[in-house]
């Protein structure tokens, strides 16, 4: 193999074009890659952060709604109890009501019985002052009996 003056020429051509590629093209490349890398690198650590974020919010997410159905199903039992004893209370105030109204009844029966007795007793007595008179032929005065009659109103 023959060293000859072209390829020494090409030796230090390529040198110089290292050397110069070296000096002002690769720092600014190598400066581009790490401001590339150093980007991605927080984009995935912005990502990361995101997920974590994500994670704590569903979390939170389904604390809330659980929180949440509590506190419904807690409104609801209280409502069904609330109902139950508005519906107790109407009970019992329609029970009440209802023995009332039979006592009224029963007050108003005894009473317009006892009228009926009275008015039954009143026609006995004048029957009796009738029969009475029939039996006697003669007119009973009734003003003058009266103490008589009353007696006889009060045995029947």
């Amino acid at each position: 193999m023959e060293i000859n003056a072209t390829l020494i020429g090409q030796a230090i051509s390529f040198g110089l074009f290292v050397w110069l590629t070296m000096k002002f093209i690769w720092p600014p490349l190598v400066k581009v890659l790490d401001e590339r890398q150093q980007l991605i690198a927080e984009g995935i650590a912005v990502g990361e952060q995101n997920q974590q974020l994500l994670k704590n919010s569903e979390f939170k997410v389904s604390e809330i709604l659980n929180e949440a159905r509590q506190r419904a199903s807690t409104i609801i039992r209280e409502s069904e109890l609330r109902a139950t004893k508005i519906v107790d209370d109407a009970r019992q105030k329609a029970e009440q009501e209802g023995q009332r109204l039979i006592q009224s009844a029963q007050y108003e029966i005894q009473k317009e019985a006892n009228q009926a007795r009275q008015v039954l007793k009143d026609q006995l007595s004048d029957l009796v002052v009738l029969g009475t008179e029939k039996i006697l032929k003669r007119e009973v005065n009734v003003s003058a009996h009266q103490d008589v009659i009353e007696e006889l109103r009060k045995k029947v």
